[in-house]
């Protein structure tokens, strides 16, 4: 989702999950006018006050931090004219405090943890669960070879024949399958941790994350597998109170029967859905699924209850 929102552009979800921030706050510095060396020297301290070091490579931290570029800048400014460290590091923990800047929307949205100093951590304002097949599924066996393209077919010295056969051979394992896949965001949280964000700015994230958690498709072996699919379904809800998932709707498993999995999965949930609203009075604020209307038309709708 993070890699869908930085591809399209989107500058509010600017968060960066590292160990590598001396370069960044090094920089930050000398663009509030901070000399090169006193830059280094303040740039230890802040490292000093996020985390660990890494008592190794004492050029990272020994922990990810996850930071925005305008928290760097927000931090170096204020830190730039401190005389001591203890100043520093007050100045370091008053600011990473600090309500988010516009450009953290990921890091409000998924939450970050400091182990060394807790003040600083971030409760996530979504949950995401993980995807479960609605059906019995197994492991399929993905074998693969390359072949050598410029293999000598002959050499002088038969003792380095490479004879035949492929460059290199091996398998992986993968599941081809239906998924139901959940989400739920806490919108006054949200709103909470950009008190000074307009509706039209909160509505853009909304809008952002919605549309990122549908269609955004996990990097590893992309390429390999080519699943570029879109949803079948998608229903999004709003509410007041405990979200609800529907993950039981696939306690037994799903079966074909002939038209395959996905109308089947889609029916299976609108039932479930039905009969949770029956027996616990659940009401929604919003509801609204694809392809009954248009997936922009989902996220306008959404957007428009923030």
């Amino acid at each position: 989702m993070r890699e869908y929102w930085q591809s399209a552009g989107l500058p509010q979800f600017a968060g960066i999950r590292t160990k590598f921030i001396r370069d960044n706050f090094e920089a930050a510095f000398t663009a509030a006018g901070v000399d090169e060396d006193r830059a280094k020297t303040l740039t230890q301290t802040v490292m000093e006050t996020l985390g660990k070091i890494d008592a190794k490579k004492v050029h990272k931290l020994a922990t990810l931090v996850f930071i925005s570029p305008m928290e760097i800048e927000r931090v170096a400014i204020a830190v730039a004219g401190c005389t001591s460290d203890k100043e520093v590091s007050a100045a370091v923990k008053k600011n990473m405090k600090s309500a988010l800047p516009r450009d953290a929307a990921d890091v409000a949205l998924f939450g970050r943890m400091f182990a060394d100093e807790t003040e600083f951590s971030v409760d996530a304002a979504c949950m995401v669960a993980h995807p479960i097949s609605t059906h019995k599924s197994g492991n399929e066996i993905d074998f693969f070879t390359a072949m050598d393209e410029n293999k000598p077919s002959v050499y002088e010295d038969e003792a380095h024949d490479e004879g035949a056969g492929a460059g290199m051979m091996d398998s992986a394992e993968f599941v081809s399958a239906t998924f139901y896949h959940y989400a739920a965001l806490n919108l006054d949280m949200l709103k909470g941790k950009f008190p000074n964000h307009t509706s039209e700015e909160l509505q853009a994230i909304v809008r952002a994350f919605t549309e990122a958690f549908a269609i955004a498709v996990p990097g590893a072996r992309r390429t390999t597998h080519n699943a570029n699919t879109r949803p079948g379904y998608v229903l999004a809800t709003i509410q007041n109170g405990q979200p609800f998932q529907f993950a039981n709707a696939f306690e037994a498993p799903v079966r074909a029967n002939g038209h395959g999995y996905i109308e089947e999965s889609i029916d299976r949930l609108i039932g479930h859905l039905k009969t949770q609203k029956a027996t616990w009075g659940l009401s929604y604020d919003l509801e609204v699924s694809t392809p009954t209307v248009p997936f922009s038309t989902l996220l306008d709708e959404v957007a428009a209850h923030v």
